[in-house]
């Protein structure tokens, strides 16, 4: 499938998007319930299916709009409102652009993580001691469009990087992810072969955590963190697997040393942990030999945290096969978000940050208001 630059810069943040909405109806389901109710999910269905599918509030809760994205998209969209101004990135002015969200109670769906980072800001807490001290995938999930953006700026790339999801992330595993996921959405993007970037990025992500190690800003709670996730992209992108299941074991079998005192937790694949889902989602992202569609679709029947680890595995897709493969038209948004990747390929967005945050909050609205419909309907069957 031949793709230009400018179509695989969409893909970024198309499949971005469209990885986040396909993994929004099983958000937080298990594998075995997916396949229950839904048989092989491929697809966004046409509507929820509602009587064979749970009944606990909690899922319920995380019930949206079918083809409504998260707060994955909402912060990528949000981010590149703060890289795309015209006087370029500041820290200072995402923190704004996140807490004016918070005012206007455009997001949803958020982390504790991402409220604490922001509550921290809201009390005046300056934004690189803001981050809350969590190796989650949070910061991942919406960062591949800066791989579109910075692509042939490495250093600058780095910088964003670190800064941006460190003012919500602050640990180094979390910051390594987010890097890795960025570096490799560029190089797709410039049009490395896949073989070389399964190769390289390894060592790519090992270069930056040493230059973290050196960062007085950033603190590495444990020395084992620094390196932790390009030695574990090294294991996991230089084996040759006989098949996901294969990988998905060794992943499984490999995390839980990560994971210290949480030996309780069970490690599905989309686990919402950076030594976990993180890997997951980028080793399936770089994944050779298959289709783009079938990738995400696969990677969303695993359940757990489907939209985030959705989000970076079809970022990862787009800007490597563009965007013919994503449904847009399942997209709510479809058209604002054509806009912005049109516009991040310009380098000028088509609106600026208080109107995308009201029409986010418009969209949260109709969530919420879906959200309470649904649970009424439910409680009354």
């Amino acid at each position: 499938m031949h793709t230009t630059i400018a179509e695989r810069k969409r893909g970024s943040l198309l499949g971005l998007a469209w990885g986040d909405v396909l993994g929004c109806p099983v958000e937080y389901w298990g594998k075995s319930l997916i396949a229950q109710v839904y048989g092989c999910y491929e697809g966004l269905p046409a509507a929820y299916p509602l009587d064979p599918s749970p009944k606990e509030d909690f899922i319920s809760g995380h019930l949206r709009p079918l083809g409504l994205h998260s707060d994955d998209t909402q912060q990528a969209l949000t981010l590149l409102q703060a890289c795309l101004h015209p006087d370029g990135f500041r820290i200072e002015r995402w923190a704004e652009y996140l807490l004016l969200g918070q005012h206007e109670r455009a997001w949803r769906g958020t982390g504790r993580n991402f409220r604490g980072a922001l509550a921290n800001l809201s009390r005046g807490i300056p934004p690189l001691q803001s981050g809350m001290p969590t190796a989650g995938i949070g910061g991942a999930m919406r960062i591949a469009p800066l791989g579109a953006i910075y692509c042939a700026d490495r250093a600058r790339l780095e910088q964003v990087v670190c800064e941006s999801t460190y003012m919500t992330h602050a640990d180094v595993r979390a910051v390594s992810l987010a890097l890795a996921v960025a570096t490799g959405c560029a190089l797709r993007i410039s049009g490395v072969s896949d073989e070389t970037i399964r190769g390289d990025l390894p060592t790519l992500v090992e270069r930056f955590e040493t230059s973290l190690g050196h960062n007085a800003a950033v603190r590495i709670a444990q020395p084992s963190h620094l390196h932790a996730v390009s030695n574990e992209l090294r294991r996991a992108l230089t084996q040759d697997w006989t098949g996901l299941d294969a990988f998905r074991d060794w992943l499984s079998r490999r995390a839980h040393q990560h994971l210290e005192d949480r030996q309780d937790i069970e490690l599905i694949p989309n686990h919402p942990m950076v030594m976990v889902g993180g890997i997951h989602a980028l080793v399936v992202g770089l994944w050779p030999g298959s289709t783009p569609g079938g990738l995400l679709a696969n990677v969303i029947q695993q359940g757990g945290d489907s939209d985030t680890v959705g989000a970076i595995v079809g970022a990862l897709l787009g800007a490597k096969y563009g965007i013919d493969w994503i449904p847009s038209e399942r997209m709510t948004d479809s058209t604002a978000l054509h806009a912005y990747a049109d516009g991040m390929v310009r380098g000028v967005l088509p609106e600026g940050a208080i109107e995308l945050i009201a029409r986010e909050a418009k969209l949260t609205a109709v969530e919420h208001q879906f959200t309470k419909q649904l649970i009424a309907q439910r409680g009354s069957s």
